[in-house]
C-alpha cells in the first residue's frame, strides 16, 4: 500500500502503526534510498505486506514510485473507490455520522475543509460527542453548550483563537440555539456583555416575578419555556462555581450599570427575592435596616442570616460584616423585646431573678444572653467601617434604637435585681458567694492534681457562657455563677478570690478616694500584693504568670509550670484603666483578645499537666453608650471614702430614691462605713466626664460572676482521613481593609470525621495582622474561630464558608499569606499568597 498524504494530515499517526507491527517505511525525500530500502519486498516470492507512507503529492513522483503503485494500492485524497480515499473531511464525515447529528456534522465537515480542524482535533471531537462540535469544541475542550457558554463569559482569552478560526458565527449560532438569546454582529467583547445582561435579565425577571418593576418588563427574554430553563441553570452555575464567581461579578456589577437599575424603583419583595445583583442586595440591606429601626421580627433575621449565607455576602467582605452586624442588631431587638415582656411578668425573689439571668425559665432564653448580644453588637459597631453618607445616618439610626432597647431592657433587669438584693439583705439563696471560690472550688482541686487558677479582669458571666459553650469535646466541666462582692470593683473582687476571703474582708482607705483590703488582717492594694499574699498562703509550689506569656510558653515558662502544683495566671488586667481613660477602642479589642487567650491558654496548660482549671473574675461591668447628665445622679456626699461611676463608699450622706444602700454586714464585709449603688444603669456624677464602660453596681452584669471549672478529656483517636482543602480569596489582591476568604474541601479517605473547627488569619511574614469578623455560618463571637460543617450525609465534602477578616495592616506590607488554622492544635491546614495594592498606600 502507497499512501499520498500531501497535507500530511496523517504523519503523527506512522509511529503508531510502526508499534502496531505494520511495516511501514517512509519517504524522506530520495526515492532511490526508498527503492534500495524496499527491494526485498519487491523480490519476494508472494505479495509482501508493506505500507509505504509518502508525504508528497503523487503527481510529483508517480513515474519513479510506479513500480510499487503497480504492485500495491493507493491511498490518497480523492482516491477511487471512497475505502482508499483519505481526504480529511471524506474520512470525518464516515468516523462522525454515527455519532452527532447531521446539522452538526455539516458544520464540522465545513470547518474540515476550510482548515481550522486537524486529525487530533476530530479524535477529540469524536470521544466527546454532544450538542455541540466542531471548532468551538476544541476551542473549549468541551462538547457541551453550557461548558461553552461559560468559559465564553468567564475567559476573554480565548477570544483569539476564535477569530482565527472564524468560529464567531458558529459561537452565535450555539448561543441561539441552546438559550435562545440572538446577538447583533459586534465584537466579541460586546457579544460577551450583551449575553451576560440577557442571563442576569432573565434571572431577575423571574425573581421578581409580578414584583419586576415597570421599566424592566421590556427586557429581552427567552421565547420558550426550555430557553428560559437553560439560562436560569447557566446563570445560576455561573454564580455558584467558585472559579468562575470574580467574571460573574465583574459582569453582574457592569450590566447592573448599563440597565441603570439604580434607577429604578424596587419594592421590598422584590428585592428580597432577587439575588442577581450587588447594588440590589445593598439596596435590600438598607430596606432591612429601615424595618429594623421601626421594629424587629423574627422573618427579619431570617431574611438577614439567609443572605449572610448567600452568594454577595461570599465575595463582598463589606458586605457581609455588615449582615452580620444586621443579624446582631435584630437578635438584640428581639431578646431586648423578650427580656422586657419576662420581666415585667417576674416579680421574683433574688434567687428567682439570678436563675432568670443565668439559666432562664419557663423555656426562656437566660437574661445574660441580651448581655451577650448587646456586647457582640458593640464590637461590630466598633469594627464597621462606613462612609458618612445619608445611608450612614440612617444605620446610625438603628443603632442608636438598638443602644435604647438595650438600655430599657435591662434597666428594668437592674432595678428588678438591686432591690430583690436589698431585700434580702444580699442573700441568695442556693447560689455561692464569690469569696468562697478558693475553698469551694481551687483547694479541692489542688488536692487532686495540678491545677491552674486563672483570674481575668472584668470577665462577665455571659461571657464565660459563651466560652463554655463554644468549647469542644476535648474539655469538660461546670459553670458555676456566684455572687460578686459589693463594690463590685477590682480592688475588692480581686480580694475575694483569695484564700481566706471566706473570713471576710476588710475595707479600709489608703489613699484618698483609693481603697484598700485586708484579707486575714494581710493588706492588698495592688497586683502584687495579692499574688504575693497568694503564694504566702499555700505550701504548695506556685507559679504566677501572665496569661499572655504561656501563648505559647517559652522553655523557662514550660519548666516552671511543670514543676509547680498551682499555676496562677492572671488576665486583661489594663482594662478598667483603658476604659476609664476612654481608650474605648483598645478595650474592646482587648475583650475580643481575652477570650481566645483562655481558650488557648487552657490547652497549653492541658499539655503541660494541668488536670483542673479554675477560671473565674473579680467583677462583670456595664459597657455601652457614654453617659450624658440626664442619666447622671448625685452621690451620697457625706464623708466619701471611694467614688466612682456606678458605686460610692462613706459615711453619711442623703439618700435616694434612685440609689441603694448597703451595711458592711451584708456585703461580708467589715469596717464602718456604707456602700451606695444606683438602683438602675445610671451613673454618679464624677469629676472628670463620663465614659461608656462601667463597674462597680449590683446589677446582674456587674456582680453576677461565672466560676468555670474545666478539665481535660483525653478521647482515643478516632480514624479519620485528611481533608484536601481549598482557599479561594474573593479578589485576587488584597484593595482594602476587608477580606473575604471562601474556605471548602473534600474528604481524600474513607473514614469521615468530624469537621474540625477552625480560624483563619492573615499573615506579614509570621505575624498575625487580621481579625476575623463574620462568616457565612458557625461564627464563634467569643473566639472569631469558625465551626465547619459537612455538605451532605456522607461527610465527603466540606460545606462552603465565607470568611471576612478585618485587616490591621500598613503601607511596607507588599503581599500576604493567608492560614487556615485547626483551632485545636494550632496546625496550619492550608495557605495560599495575596499581593497587597490598597489605595492610599
Amino acid at each position: 500500500m502507497v499512501w499520498f498524504d500531501p497535507e500530511r494530515h496523517y504523519e503523527d499517526i506512522v509511529p503508531a502503526l510502526e508499534r502496531d507491527g505494520i511495516p511501514v517505511e517512509t519517504f524522506d525525500g530520495s526515492v532511490f534510498a526508498l527503492r534500495r530500502r524496499v527491494e526485498s519486498y519487491l523480490k519476494a516470492a508472494e505479495r509482501p505486506r508493506l505500507l509505504v507512507y509518502v508525504a508528497a503529492d503523487e503527481e510529483c513522483l508517480r513515474w519513479p514510485l510506479v513500480e510499487l503503485t503497480s504492485a500495491g494500492v493507493v491511498m490518497k485524497p480523492g482516491q477511487q473507490p471512497v475505502q482508499r480515499n483519505t481526504r480529511l473531511a471524506v474520512v470525518a464525515r464516515t468516523a462522525l455520522s454515527d455519532r452527532i447529528g447531521a446539522e452538526p456534522l455539516e458544520a464540522v465537515i465545513k470547518q474540515v475543509e476550510a482548515g481550522f480542524l486537524s486529525l487530533s482535533e476530530l479524535d477529540a471531537l469524536a470521544e466527546r460527542g454532544g450538542a455541540s462540535t466542531g471548532v468551538l469544541a476544541v476551542i473549549y475542550e468541551s462538547s457541551n453548550a453550557a461548558d461553552i457558554a461559560l468559559k465564553f463569559l468567564a475567559d476573554e482569552s480565548l477570544d483569539s483563537k476564535l477569530a482565527e478560526r472564524k468560529a464567531e458565527r458558529e459561537l452565535r449560532s450555539l448561543l441561539e440555539l441552546a438559550y435562545g438569546f440572538r446577538a447583533r454582529d459586534s465584537s466579541l467583547p460586546d457579544l460577551r456583555s450583551a449575553f451576560a445582561r440577557y442571563l442576569l435579565g432573565t434571572e431577575l425577571r423571574e425573581d421578581c416575578g409580578a414584583y419586576l418593576p415597570v421599566p424592566l418588563r421590556e427586557l429581552p427574554q427567552p421565547g420558550t419555556s426550555a430557553h428560559r430553563d437553560a439560562a436560569l441553570a447557566l446563570v445560576r452555575t455561573w454564580r455558584n462555581r467558585r472559579d468562575l464567581q470574580v467574571s460573574y461579578v465583574d459582569h453582574a456589577d457592569e450590566a447592573e450599570a448599563a440597565l441603570g437599575l439604580d434607577d429604578v424603583p424596587f419594592d421590598f419583595e422584590a428585592l428580597r427575592q432577587s439575588v442577581a445583583f450587588r447594588g440590589l442586595e445593598e439596596r435590600l440591606q438598607s430596606a432591612l435596616e429601615h424595618v429594623l429601626t421601626e421594629r424587629a421580627s423574627a422573618e427579619s433575621l431570617r431574611i438577614i442570616e439567609a443572605r449572610q449565607e448567600g452568594f454577595w455576602a461570599s465575595v463582598d467582605a463589606e458586605l457581609l460584616s455588615r449582615w452580620a452586624l444586621d443579624g446582631a442588631i435584630a437578635r438584640l431587638l428581639l431578646a431586648a423585646d423578650a427580656v422586657q415582656l419576662a420581666a415585667k411578668r417576674q416579680a421574683g425573689d433574688a434567687s428567682t431573678l439570678v436563675r432568670c439571668y443565668v439559666e432562664g425559665i419557663n423555656g426562656e432564653d437566660p437574661w445574660c444572653v441580651l448581655d451577650m448580644l448587646h456586647r457582640q453588637m458593640e464590637q461590630r459597631v466598633h469594627r464597621c467601617e462606613m462612609e458618612l453618607t445619608d445611608e450612614h445616618e440612617a444605620f446610625e439610626r438603628l443603632v442608636a434604637r438598638a443602644r435604647q432597647q438595650y438600655t430599657e431592657a435591662a434597666g428594668l433587669v437592674a432595678e428588678m435585681f438591686t432591690a430583690s438584693l436589698e431585700r434580702s439583705g444580699l442573700t441568695v439563696p442556693g447560689y455561692g458567694t464569690q469569696r468562697n471560690t478558693f475553698r469551694a472550688s481551687v483547694a479541692p482541686a489542688l488536692r487532686e492534681g495540678k491545677t491552674a487558677y486563672v483570674l481575668v479582669d472584668a470577665l462577665r458571666y455571659e461571657m464565660a457562657r459563651e466560652l463554655f459553650s463554644e468549647s469542644d469535646s476535648s474539655v469538660d466541666g461546670e459553670l458555676q455563677p456566684v455572687i460578686g462582692t459589693l463594690p463590685s470593683i477590682t480592688e475588692v473582687g480581686m480580694a475575694a478570690l483569695l484564700p481566706g476571703a471566706e473570713d471576710g474582708l476588710r475595707l479600709e482607705p489608703i489613699a484618698a478616694g483609693r481603697l484598700g483590703v485586708r484579707v486575714r488582717g494581710s493588706l492588698v492594694r495592688d497586683r502584687k500584693e495579692r499574688l504575693e499574699y497568694l503564694v504566702r498562703s499555700l505550701e504548695v509550689p506556685t507559679y504566677v504568670g501572665r496569661l499572655s506569656d504561656i501563648l505559647p510558653p517559652p522553655k523557662k515558662t514550660r519548666e516552671a509550670i511543670e514543676a509547680a502544683q498551682l499555676i496562677v495566671l492572671t488576665a486583661t488586667d489594663e482594662l478598667d484603666g483603658l476604659c476609664e481613660k476612654g481608650n474605648i477602642p483598645m478595650a474592646r479589642r482587648l475583650m475580643d483578645d481575652v477570650l481566645v487567650q483562655v481558650r488557648r491558654g487552657l490547652r497549653y496548660l492541658f499539655d503541660l499537666g494541668v488536670s483542673t482549671a479554675v477560671v473565674t473574675s473579680d467583677h462583670g461591668f456595664l459597657f455601652g453608650e457614654i453617659l450624658d447628665t440626664a442619666s447622671t445622679i448625685d452621690a451620697p456626699g457625706g464623708q466619701t471614702l471611694d467614688l466612682h461611676r456606678r458605686v460610692w463608699v462613706g459615711r453619711g450622706g442623703a439618700g435616694s430614691p434612685a440609689v441603694a444602700r448597703f451595711k458592711p454586714d451584708a456585703l461580708g464585709l467589715d469596717g464602718d462605713f456604707e456602700v451606695a449603688v444606683p438602683r438602675g444603669l445610671e451613673g454618679f456624677k464624677v469629676p472628670g466626664g463620663h465614659a461608656a464602660y462601667f463597674h462597680g453596681g449590683a446589677s446582674p452584669a456587674e456582680i453576677i460572676i461565672p466560676v468555670w471549672v474545666v478539665r481535660p478529656v483525653k478521647a482515643a483517636k478516632a480514624a479519620s482521613a485528611p481533608i484536601s482543602w481549598t482557599l479561594t480569596p474573593g479578589t485576587r489582591t488584597v484593595s482594602t481593609r476587608f477580606l473575604s476568604v471562601q474556605i471548602a474541601g473534600e474528604m481524600s479517605g474513607l473514614f469521615a470525621d468530624r469537621p474540625p473547627t477552625v480560624r483563619l488569619e492573615v499573615r506579614s511574614g509570621k505575624a498575625p495582622i487580621s481579625r476575623a469578623v463574620a462568616s457565612s455560618y458557625g461564627f464563634q463571637d467569643a473566639t472569631g474561630f469558625v465551626e465547619l460543617a459537612w455538605a451532605d450525609d456522607q461527610g465527603r465534602r466540606i460545606r462552603a464558608n465565607a470568611v471576612t477578616l478585618m485587616l490591621d495592616i500598613d503601607e511596607q506590607v507588599k503581599q500576604v499569606t493567608v492560614a487556615l488554622i485547626d483551632a485545636k492544635t494550632d496546625r496550619v491546614l492550608a495557605t495560599c499568597e495575596l499581593p497587597v495594592s490598597i489605595a492610599g498606600f
